[in-house]
């Protein structure tokens, strides 16, 4: 017993194994004040906001109009013969999808900008409140895990930001228009469409509830196992002096299962997307079936109609099952949105009355 060798405590543990002095609080906190409170950061890109959202709008009304006018080739040009007519829409649908390309573009091209000069307020912020904790903050705190903060969740802000906002933008826009669009070229075949569009979003809903507690859970044990990595690298000198190789490897491998398997339910619960896919094929099906049924029986409606408006479900649909994707990005930015405001948050430290400047350092 003389002659044996202790280990240290150099680092953030996990339970039944060395420096278990860090645990991670899977609480969950308000998801709107979280929201609002990041929307806040918001607030200095207003101007670019609102154009990056008429650049949206721009695309959906370009992608309205030429899914009308395919409708219309079929029932004017395609069936009639008229190769003449067919090949003057075809030169004009060309001309607006380029130009669709082209907002699309730019409308990414803004919302990096957006995202990056977020991500760097934020990272500004929070950076400004590490310098200003108390040291028995440190003492109590990963300092990998708060690295983790400051590089990973960040980041992770940003890369939400850039990529799947902009899809919630046109997805939202999309959606509305072409409802607007479908209920204007058939009310009977849009009342037929949106029989299953329910059981999508209690789907979703559903499935948003049951997933989030584990993408917290995902962004917490990574700061724990990038804690624990950053900490032991830095103590590896005694890591070696007390041989306690095995048991840090031991110990890695444990964090690094709890990380894995939180990944795993987390992702593999949120994967909804060929159940929604199913759900569409059924609605393209029962919306072909019943158009037949009504031309007919005799109804004001044509093959091109019918072809136009399988288009706009098309285009209705798509961008739903983009929204339901695209939480899972959402609720992990979200996450890490919570774990940097829980660091803004803590108690600062405050200079005593009687402090003087020290100058020449």
């Amino acid at each position: 017993m003389a002659n044996e060798k202790v280990m240290p405590v150099i680092g953030p543990g996990i339970p039944n194994g060395p420096g278990n002095r860090y645990r991670i609080n899977e609480k969950i906190r308000n998801t709107k004040v979280t929201i609002k409170r990041f929307i806040k950061y918001l607030g200095d890109q207003k101007k670019t906001m609102m154009f990056t959202f008429l650049l949206c709008l721009i695309t959906t009304i370009v992608s309205i109009i030429g899914t009308r006018m395919n409708g219309e080739s079929v029932d004017n040009f395609i069936i009639k013969g008229d190769m003449a007519g067919l090949y003057n829409i075809c030169l004009i649908l060309t001309a607006m999808y380029l130009a669709s390309a082209v907002t699309t573009y730019f409308q990414n091209r803004f919302m990096v900008s957006i995202a990056q000069r977020t991500s760097s307020d934020i990272r500004r912020d929070l950076y400004r409140s590490l310098q200003m904790l108390p040291l028995k903050y440190f003492d109590t705190h990963s300092s990998g895990d708060l690295m983790s903060r400051l590089t990973n969740d960040v980041d992770n802000i940003n890369m939400t930001l850039s990529q799947s906002i902009t899809q919630f933008f046109s997805g939202v826009i999309n959606i509305a228009g072409m409802l607007i669009a479908m209920v204007l070229l058939s009310p009977v075949l849009t009342l037929v469409g949106l029989t299953t569009t329910p059981f999508m979003y209690l789907l979703t809903k559903f499935i948003v509830k049951r997933t989030q507690p584990f993408f917290i859970k995902q962004q917490k044990e990574l700061g724990v196992l990038n804690g624990y990595i950053e900490e032991r690298i830095s103590g590896q000198k005694a890591i070696t002096l007390f041989g306690q190789e095995e048991q840090v490897k031991k110990d890695f491998e444990k964090i690094n299962k709890k990380l894995t398997k939180s990944a795993i339910f987390a992702q593999a619960f949120s994967g909804i997307g060929p159940v929604n896919n199913a759900i569409n094929n059924l609605t393209y099906l029962i919306i072909t079936v019943c158009g037949a049924y009504f031309i007919l029986a005799g109804m004001d409606l044509t093959i091109g109609m019918v072809f136009t408006f399988l288009l706009y479900m098309r285009n209705f649909t798509r961008p739903i099952n983009e929204l339901m994707n695209i939480f899972n990005s959402i609720q992990s930015a979200l996450a890490g949105v919570e774990r940097v405001f829980e660091v803004m948050d803590e108690p600062k430290e405050k200079d005593s009355e009687r402090a003087k400047k020290v100058s020449n350092l």
